[in-house]
């Protein structure tokens, strides 16, 4: 009996042991973004328990796993700007489909078969017949990736930003029908982009699930810059107003890229702010949906922050498989104005992004109520006057 008891005893204190030494503890972990004040400093991190996952190029930010009960220490460092959990982010969820049989069989001459009304609605189709179609102009779609294999879309390049070894495909369905609406090709099949002629990158920032985080967005904006891409088209969305995502989009604009999200799909209640982002930085253009009838959707985003309307309900688009649906959301409005901005970049390749911007919002069809509509609707064929006016100045000295 009493070496039974010396044995509980002896697990007793090896087990007491173990719970009063924190080096031998269980530790929780978390996903941070670490942005420094200057330059960054892994070590600190390190003497914390951490451990380095990735380094940003363009902002002094990592991301690390570290400790929970390291963070408060780490906010104390007079070295360190901001310490932000790695929140999620998701495709702005489509409110309405509705499946289409595969139209690859059915020929169309000079406007698509499947219905066109939101082409028409944006004045699209007159800066078409004037030979702009986006024509060399690299446009990044920071998504879930797009169907390399599409018969109506062509992918330029790509990266997979949460598997770098693995391909850009689209295995959720959600970049594919953002694709379409930029640039389903001019090929008499299925449906036309507003800019068919530009040239799409793949970046896929979200996974099987439409699921992501905003440290792979980082990555895919700070891969946009690098590959000197014209325009980005953001169609998801995180409620979390994250330092590290604001500064390199800034740090996007700053080189000029056009950066084009969508507003979300959080509708309104009353005069709350409902726009989500990276929408709501004021370097990006946001934009809202609009129905058939130039009326806000209801499920639209609104705010201070809305620069523009599109179309945004019943719109047809590409899917995986080269097949076609109809979709609404605020994630098929944001394509119409990216599309569009490459036409006035082809247009006038001496417009900045600001100028570009401007115009858009200059030009847009006024629908009255700004904290719902913005500026307006998008107006494709004003803003290319506009552009051509620019030029025309510009010639003129």
């Amino acid at each position: 009996m009493k070496k039974v008891i010396l044995c509980f005893s002896l697990i007793f204190l090896f087990s007491y042991s173990i719970s009063a030494n924190p080096s031998f503890a269980e530790q929780k972990f978390d996903t941070y973004l670490v942005t420094f004040k200057n330059e960054v400093d892994s070590k600190i991190i390190l003497n914390h328990g951490g451990t380095i996952e990735k380094t940003y190029k363009y902002t002094p930010t990592i991301v690390s796993k570290i400790p929970v009960d390291s963070i408060d220490s780490l906010r104390e460092n007079q070295n360190i700007s901001t310490i932000e959990k790695d929140a999620s982010v998701e495709v702005i969820p489509d409110t309405k489909k509705e499946y289409l049989q595969k139209h690859s069989s059915i020929m169309y001459t000079g406007a698509p078969v499947l219905s066109d009304w939101n082409m028409e609605r944006v004045k699209v189709f007159p800066v078409h017949k004037q030979g702009y179609k986006g024509s060399n102009i690299k446009i990044g779609i920071i998504d879930s990736g797009i169907d390399i294999t599409h018969e109506d879309l062509k992918v330029t390049d790509g990266i997979n930003i949460i598997d770098p070894n693995s391909n850009y495909n689209d295995d959720y369905g959600h970049g594919t029908r953002v694709a379409g609406v930029i640039s389903a090709l001019d090929n008499n099949k299925g449906v036309l982009g507003m800019a068919p002629l530009s040239e799409i990158y793949a970046i896929k920032v979200l996974d099987a699930r439409g699921k992501g985080s905003i440290s792979n967005v980082i990555s895919g904006i700070e891969w946009a810059i690098d590959n000197k891409l014209d325009i980005v088209n953001l169609s998801l969305q995180t409620i979390i107003n994250n330092n590290a995502l604001e500064e390199v989009v800034k740090k996007a604009y700053e080189q000029g890229i056009i950066l084009v999200a969508a507003a979300g799909n959080k509708g309104h209640n009353g005069m709350q702010e409902t726009i989500t982002y990276p929408a709501a930085y004021k370097e990006v253009i946001s934009v809202g949906a609009i129905d058939e009838n130039n009326e806000k959707v209801i499920f639209s985003s609104v705010g201070s922050r809305l620069d523009l309307v599109a179309p945004g309900d019943n719109v047809y688009t590409t899917i995986p498989r080269s097949f076609y649906y109809v979709y609404s959301g605020t994630s098929i409005a944001s394509p119409h104005v990216a599309g569009i901005a490459a036409l006035l970049k082809e247009s006038n390749p001496n417009l900045t992004n600001i100028e570009i911007s401007q115009i858009l919002k200059d030009t847009a069809t006024d629908l009255k109520d700004n904290f719902y509509y913005g500026n307006g609707l998008v107006n494709a064929e004003k803003a290319l006057l506009k552009s051509k006016e620019m030029k025309e100045n510009e010639k003129n000295g």
